[in-house]
């Protein structure tokens, strides 16, 4: 699960039981209420081909997210905007370097990094 950069939302992956034969697997939605509290859990993406482990967000609000092919980028609206294909199963993604435009990736076999022209949030 991953915040927004404003902490508004959050995002959470849901794998589902993946011993049946059609495990719930979307990315959910919630809103962060004042007092802390969530309301929401809407379906917010589905990821093909695979499911959602590691998530992550960028400066822009942009929700990266693990997937059997790659990398996925989906915009705030839920929409897929992008994909970065890799030859193994990622499980898990990270910004890193000093201006956080280096994407780490957990692959099955490996470790990729990649410059891109995004920046990984921070906190408020």
């Amino acid at each position: 699960m991953t915040f927004s950069p404003d902490e508004r939302r959050l995002y959470v992956a849901e794998t589902g039981d993946q011993s049946t034969d059609n495990p719930k697997q979307y990315i959910r939605v919630f809103d962060v209420m004042p007092d802390g509290s969530l309301r929401g859990g809407d379906v917010f993406h589905k990821i093909e081909p695979g499911y959602a482990d590691g998530l992550c967000v960028d400066d822009d609000g942009n929700l990266w997210s693990s997937a059997a092919d790659g990398v996925h980028c989906i915009a705030p609206d839920g929409k897929l905007l992008g994909k970065i294909l890799v030859p193994h199963r990622v499980s898990n993604l990270t910004f890193g370097e000093v201006r956080r435009n280096r994407l780490f990736i957990g692959g099955s076999h490996t470790l990729y990094a990649i410059f891109l022209n995004r920046r990984g949030a921070t906190r408020p």
